[in-house]
């Protein structure tokens, strides 16, 4: 398959592991925070992520609990801007908590929803972007009948990513990435997601660790 490079988001590891830190942390709420990268290049790579502390997280839905707080991240962003290479906020993150809907609202679980929306659009006014990437978690709790080996597995499916995480021999995670390109007529545009340098391959984690 040959991918248009404005369509395909590449991911560092780093950045990777700290959304699903901050995914599992905040179960059952949702996380939020930014994607830092290059903001003039053809292709998007996101380089960090921050997740906003001060955020007001619900099982449904999360929103910027102390806009004060976010003001003065504003105001960082333009002191520590990296103008050689031109770092800064090239979109956000956020979950959907799978085990938290009613049946009938599965489909809010599978994609951005009108809330998820607006709140891009008041960012991209604030933060004068002419559009925003974003990264949508999509987060399952899960407790196993038979046991398991404590591992990560990550598969590269289609334009997404899914993970699969066991923590424990009968408790574990999945979550399923997917990115958007938003643009100023909040017009959504799905992206290939990759993670960088990842084999996409079974990986075990040490019991002991």
């Amino acid at each position: 398959m040959v991918y248009n490079l404005e369509n395909i988001i590449i991911m560092s590891r780093s950045s990777y592991q700290n959304m699903v830190r901050s995914v599992v942390e905040a179960w059952p709420r949702e996380p939020t925070g930014y994607l830092i990268g290059p903001i003039k290049r053809a292709k998007h790579i996101v380089i960090d992520v921050y997740p906003v502390q001060t955020a007001d997280r619900k099982p449904t839905e999360v929103t910027y609990g102390n806009h004060r707080a976010i003001k003065r991240l504003r105001k960082l962003e333009g002191i520590w801007k990296d103008k050689k290479l031109h770092k800064s906020y090239i979109g956000g993150y956020h979950g959907h908590m799978k085990n938290n809907l009613p049946n009938e609202n599965v489909s809010r679980f599978n994609e951005l929803s009108d809330g998820d929306i607006n709140f891009i659009q008041q960012e991209m006014e604030a933060l004068e972007r002419e559009k925003w990437i974003e990264i949508l978690m999509k987060f399952e709790n899960k407790n196993y009948m038979n046991e398991r080996e404590i591992e990560e597995k990550i598969t590269q499916r289609h334009r997404k990513v899914n993970v699969a995480i066991n923590d424990e021999h009968f408790h574990g995670y999945k979550i399923t990435f997917s990115a958007y390109l938003i643009n100023r007529n909040l017009e959504v545009v799905p992206l290939t997601l990759k993670i960088e340098n990842e084999i996409l391959e079974r990986k075990s984690i040490s019991s002991s660790d």
